[in-house]
């Protein structure tokens, strides 16, 4: 499996039947392949929905669209729509694209949409979205709020085996962006973990390399340097 970094919270995942993009913003995308595509938007802001990224998907062959129920559906071209499955929190889907089958499952983002619990073939790949530990140190009650909803979204991850998951990794958060990530990681079974919404200040995912919080699943943990950067699991 070949995992492509485009931009935030972008990532482009390539395995021998099926193709994944995520959440697209900008930037460089490959040249369509001889297998089907399947692209999945978490929810509408903007620096996680380009509507660009469907004339994109008119290029591949075989190309299906997920697209959170908080997006509106207008947006997509009425030739496209038999494409697209209107995907909501907390629901269980089967898609299927030039003959290749995948499952998801969606949890309810602590912001707004989706994050994806995807199974194709014999892989498991998680993204995010915006479900995270969004922590701001402004309102007490505001906190143990979210807290709470974003312990009780992860539970439902508790114990899986992921092959690559894409977790939030926010600056803005100053050492509080570890914390989100650094609970998933402790609750789930992650064999390869991929910072995002890092607002292009990635050294914060050398920061999270030195904490020592990290210590337990450092060596699992991606060093994205830049936009294009490619990992092979």
């Amino acid at each position: 499996m070949k995992v492509t970094f485009i931009h935030h919270s972008s990532f482009f995942v390539q395995q021998e039947h099926a193709c994944f993009l995520f959440d697209y913003w900008t930037g460089p995308l490959p040249k369509p392949l001889d297998v089907p595509l399947f692209i999945f938007v978490s929810h509408g802001h903007g620096d996680h929905f380009n509507p660009d990224v469907l004339e994109y998907g008119k290029q591949w062959e075989n190309v299906h669209f997920v697209l959170s129920d908080d997006i509106d559906p207008e947006c997509v071209p009425g030739s496209l729509m038999p494409y697209v499955t209107i995907a909501s929190p907390d629901s269980k889907y089967t898609v299927s694209s030039g003959g290749t089958e995948i499952s998801f499952s969606t949890l309810r983002s602590t912001d707004i949409g989706n994050a994806y619990l995807i199974h194709s073939g014999n892989k498991t790949l998680y993204h995010a979205g915006d479900l995270n530990l969004w922590l701001w140190r402004e309102n007490l009650q505001e906190d143990k709020n979210m807290q709470a909803a974003f312990e009780k979204e992860m539970e439902k991850l508790r114990g899986l085996t992921i092959d690559a998951a894409f977790l939030p990794l926010d600056p803005r958060q100053g050492r509080d962006a570890f914390l989100g990530l650094d609970y998933t990681a402790r609750l789930a079974d992650i064999k390869r973990i991929y910072p995002m919404h890092c607002w292009q200040k990635l050294n914060i995912i050398i920061e999270l390399l030195a904490d020592p919080c990290s210590e337990p699943y450092r060596d699992r943990i991606c060093p994205i340097r830049k936009d294009g950067y490619t990992d092979e699991i």
